[in-house]
């Protein structure tokens, strides 16, 4: 019996082992394909019964968008009466297509009903999804709207705008100053494509990275010679700049009065904390104002001091976006953690 040489039997041990793993790859996406060809087999069953039946096309659920956004049929056709006549047919069809009133009517003004609503929520997803495909497919850099409050923007989003232009590939980077209701909305709609909101208000429907909390810090003139130590003398001796309108800041400020026995003195109201912040610059006053406000009011001009009193005003943020959008475009849950990381840094 012919013996086979040590290195070439190490050979052929080693043609073995890729043949087993060759033969493994295959058997892998031998069974891959059998599945992609089940879902495509049910996905046209499944669909056969909504393409069997006129009425649905991409122009009518268009003009089922330009209306409900509207609430107006005149105002959704610019006046001309010959395509108001044309998206009320249109809506018409739909609601027949669906069974399902999509509108509810009242004089000239038309407003969604709850089925409307949740149409109007997926037709909007899937035009934004269509329009990014559309984009990427032609080779344009697209643009992505990042929705956020006014201190997220100004003092963690535009000093770190290198870093989201080089993850975003240089796509156009758009920032919109947004209450979390607002921003909640326009990612639904797909609109927004990333959120910097509260954690408590985030919706089921969204994915989601926590990026920590935004605590708050009493800002004084640093030349003032007032107690460090004593809370409540801190927050009587200065007049303060305040935030204007009504939510849980204004709650905290109406109800300090009553916890420490003083006297609030407010000298200005403003309807945002980088607003806030530039007044600290020329009035001698001080302001309840997140900690990133820091890298505006520098410690040679200010103190910044963490009360107990304050963790009340903290806030856990995370970034969002929408899950089913991300479902048909995988760049967004990319780009969505690669914002998170850059922020949970900035946050720190």
């Amino acid at each position: 019996m012919e013996v086979i040489p040590s290195p070439h039997r190490k050979f052929l041990s080693v043609c073995v082992h890729h043949s087993y793993l060759i033969f493994a790859i295959l058997s892998e996406l031998s069974d891959f394909c059998n599945r992609q060809l089940d879902i495509i087999h049910d996905y046209l069953v499944m669909n056969n019964d909504l393409f069997s039946k006129a009425g649905l096309t991409l122009d009518r659920l268009r003009s089922f968008c330009l209306v409900a956004e509207t609430e107006s049929f005149t105002k959704a056709a610019d006046g001309d009466s010959n395509r108001q006549t044309l998206y009320s047919r249109q809506v018409r069809d739909l609601e027949q297509f669906f069974e399902t009133e999509l509108f509810l009517r009242k004089g000239r003004t038309v407003t969604l009903s709850n089925t409307g609503k949740e149409l109007h929520s997926l037709v909007s997803e899937y035009f934004a999804a269509l329009e990014d495909f559309k984009e990427r497919c032609s080779g344009e850099l697209g643009s992505y709207t990042i929705g956020a409050g006014e201190s997220i923007i100004q003092w963690k989003l535009i000093p770190m705008l290198n870093e989201i232009k080089e993850s975003f590939e240089k796509a156009d980077v758009v920032f919109k100053n947004l209450r979390s209701s607002d921003i909640i909305d326009g990612i639904n709609k797909g609109t927004i494509n990333f959120g910097i909101i509260r954690k408590s208000a985030l919706p089921s429907n969204f994915d989601s990275i926590s990026i920590g909390s935004l605590k708050f810090a009493f800002f004084y003139p640093s030349a003032s010679k007032v107690k460090k130590s004593n809370e409540a003398e801190l927050l009587s001796h200065f007049p303060l700049a305040i935030m204007e309108g009504v939510g849980s800041y204004q709650t905290f400020l109406n109800e300090l009065p009553a916890k420490h026995g003083i006297i609030i003195r407010k000298s200005v109201s403003c309807s945002s904390f980088p607003m806030m912040a530039k007044t600290l610059h020329v009035l001698n006053i001080a302001a309840i104002l997140p900690s990133i406000a820091r890298q505006e009011l520098s410690e040679s001009q200010f103190n910044m001091i963490e009360l107990e009193s304050l963790r009340t005003l903290e806030r856990d943020l995370c970034v969002c976006w929408n899950s089913r959008l991300a479902n048909m475009n995988l760049m967004l849950t990319e780009l969505g953690t690669a914002l998170s990381v850059g922020l949970k840094y900035a946050l720190l």
